[in-house]
């Protein structure tokens, strides 16, 4: 135990010093970047620009993109790259090529801005004014917003409390259940004024008849589920069989306390990853405050890495493998009692796969299906861990008392 505790803290240390010898390498060797609080009107700069400061404002041109960090943000001038930031009060009044990316409480984009790509805004009250321009998409979540500017294609929005909780808990339902997010559709501008809406616009019409493009569109929606779940599961039959035999049979000797690992799992693998994102920012905003700016960088890049890939395994656990590994458990018992000849795993799959998309289509019921299957599936993995954790201690426990005899 003495011994893996200092191998950890060994790495660990490397790890620090590795991170900050490529934080402070980064900020000596930034030459191309321009740190500070004012590009002034004039101002023509060859690169990318980091700008942090209770007001900051960007009025000449920047070739490159800009990274913002402030209280008040204005940027009147122009960006050929796409545009960073997170503030108080944001404006946009300049040209933007890129997209840009937007996190404030209050985001203005003026009657001039205009955004060569994509738009995406986080925060309390979002206002684009007519004559602003995006080239082309806007996707928003925010508690109240006014959109009157032009959008080349699509106009994605979530606006109000009650309509931004319903698209985070659909969001997860949609991973877990495959079930598509609902929208309403009101119109091509608004202003919510205290309302609260989902809204979608798309560019284009449909010209065929709405209860036939729901019909075909379902048909659709079910075809690719189906396609996915079979991609996944023979991925996995190819690059872990025994991990899937594993997993399968932990399903089906403990059913009920597989479920209740699952929707521990299930609740700890989201809240966790919203904790651990936040101090992950948290610390990387620390130390952008005391202008370790490359450090803060590095920081980031790394430790958000690493946290979006565990968060997107997690994901691809809940949304596939755990439909998958019950499919697969629930077909080869249905094949071993009423076709025998069936030994293949793949034809277990398949029939498993199949039902399972059938049943999880029924309303109401097909959802519960799902949401069992998904716990049942994800505890089956947590217990197959922890058990072959268990039996690994014990060997290692049989293993050292033995020379001692």
């Amino acid at each position: 135990m003495n011994g893996k505790r200092g191998t950890w803290g060994r790495a660990t240390a490397v790890f620090v010093l590795l991170l900050l010898f490529l934080g402070i390498t980064q900020s000596a060797r930034a030459e191309g970047v321009i740190f500070g609080e004012l590009v002034a009107a004039g101002d023509e700069i060859e690169g990318d620009v980091v700008l942090n400061g209770n007001d900051v404002r960007l009025a000449g041109s920047v070739d490159g993109d800009a990274f913002i960090v402030g209280r008040t943000v204005i940027v009147d001038g122009s960006v050929s790259g796409s545009l960073f930031v997170i503030g108080d009060k944001v404006v946009i009044n300049g040209d933007v090529g890129g997209s840009a990316y937007v996190g404030a409480i209050s985001l203005q984009v003026g009657e001039t801005a205009v955004i060569g790509r994509s738009l995406y805004s986080l925060g309390v009250s979002l206002l684009t004014e007519r004559g602003s321009t995006i080239e082309r998409d806007l996707y928003a979540l925010t508690f109240s917003a006014r959109l009157g500017g032009s959008v080349g294609r699509d106009t994605q929005a979530v606006i109000g409390l009650i309509e931004a909780i319903r698209f985070v808990l659909n969001s997860v339902n949609r991973a877990t259940t495959g079930q598509s997010v609902s929208f309403l559709e009101p119109g091509l501008t608004i202003d919510t004024r205290g309302r609260g809406t989902m809204y979608r616009v798309q560019a284009q019409s449909d010209p065929i008849d709405p209860q036939t493009a729901a019909a075909l569109g379902w048909l659709s929606g079910q075809g690719r589920l189906l396609v996915s779940y079979i991609l996944v599961g023979l991925l996995a039959l190819w690059l872990a069989p025994r991990l899937m035999g594993r997993w399968s049979d932990e399903a089906g000797k403990r059913p009920w306390p597989a479920v209740g690992s699952g929707l521990a799992a299930y609740i700890v693998g989201f809240i966790g990853s919203v904790i651990v994102l936040l101090i992950f920012t948290a610390v990387g905003i620390g130390l952008a405050a005391a202008t370790f700016w490359g450090l803060a960088f590095t920081w980031w890049g790394i430790s958000l890495s690493g946290l979006g890939l565990a968060f997107w395994i997690f994901i691809l656990f809940v949304s596939y493998l755990s439909k998958v590994i019950v499919a697969y458990r629930f077909g080869g018992w249905l094949l071993g009692r009423f076709w025998q000849r069936a030994q293949r795993r793949v034809w277990f799959l398949l029939v498993g796969l199949v039902l399972f998309v059938v049943l999880a289509a029924i309303p109401y019921v097909g959802w519960a299906l799902s949401m069992v299957v998904t716990f049942w599936g994800l505890g089956a993995v947590v217990l197959a861990f922890f058990s072959d954790r268990t039996v690994r201690s014990d060997d290692g426990v049989k293993t050292a008392v033995v020379p001692a005899a």
